[in-house]
This record gives structure tokens, C-alpha cells and sequence, in this order.
């Protein structure tokens, strides 16, 4: 991300990480460009002014702010999630499992990838997750009981 200079990173850092992490930033001259966060989902006024979310580990815990992100057209880069119908690489989300300069270069460099990925994106998420769309699946299993 050095190459990007227009570019602010927020990053969630676990505790137990948060020394490592800052002298790295501080080894890559980026202290001025990176805030680390203990919980990014309290920043969600950020999402979408975000040109891209990016969720590097599967281990993480998937929270609304992912749903958020592809609803608000930010596009997604992401490990691949067994079991997140919503992720499908390359269409609503980019995965990226060794490389994120790749999938970061493709969003922040080609904007018809990140327009495309976004677009697909909020399609998925108005298609199967809106709140009308649950509010409907809650109600049809009321009438199961």
C-alpha cells in the first residue's frame, strides 16, 4: 500500500498484536496514514466512504459490518469463508488467501473490477439479506409452529 499515497488504512488489531503491528507501520514510514482500531464495527460511519473493506483472516469473527459494506457498494476483499453463500469470489467479493497486493492493486487500480464487485455485491445482499426479505423468512417460520 506504499505506492498508494492517497490511501488511509484503518485496521482492527488485537491487543496481543498491537506492538508488533505499530512497528512494522513505523518501519514502512505509513504511521501517518494507518489507524489501528480494537473494534472497527464501532466505526461504522466509515463504511461508505471506504474504497474497499478488506477482512484478512477467516478466523475473525464475520460481523454485520461486512453485510454493511457490500449493502453500502464497498467492495469486499476477503479470505475465502466456507459456509458465507454471500461471499463468491470474484463477482461479490475478491478472496485472497496469499496475496493482498494483488486484490488490493485490482479494487484500488481498476475501477470497473471494484464498480462490478460492489455492484454485485449489494445485489446479493438486497436479493437475500434486506430486512424485508428476513422479516418475510421470520414470519413464514411463525406459521411452521
Amino acid at each position: 500500500l506504499q505506492k498508494y499515497s492517497n490511501v488511509h488504512i484503518f485496521l482492527e488489531v488485537l491487543q496481543s498484536k498491537n506492538r508488533r503491528v505499530w512497528k512494522l507501520i513505523h518501519q514502512l514510514v505509513m504511521h501517518d496514514r494507518v489507524t489501528c482500531l480494537s473494534d472497527i464495527s464501532s466505526l461504522r460511519s466509515l463504511v461508505p466512504h471506504a474504497d474497499v473493506l478488506m477482512l484478512p483472516s477467516a478466523k475473525m469473527p464475520l460481523r454485520t459490518v461486512l453485510l454493511e459494506a457490500m449493502a453500502q457498494r464497498v467492495p469486499v476483499i476477503c479470505t475465502s469463508m466456507p459456509g458465507f453463500d454471500m461471499l463468491i469470489d470474484e463477482h461479490t467479493a475478491l478472496f485472497s488467501n496469499n496475496s493482498w497486493d494483488h486484490a488490493l492493486a485490482l479494487v484500488l487500480d481498476d475501477p470497473t473490477i471494484a464498480t462490478r464487485i460492489s455492484e454485485e455485491g449489494a445485489a446479493c445482499i438486497e436479493k437475500k439479506y434486506a430486512s424485508s426479505i428476513q422479516i418475510a423468512a421470520f414470519e413464514a417460520a411463525f406459521t411452521l409452529i
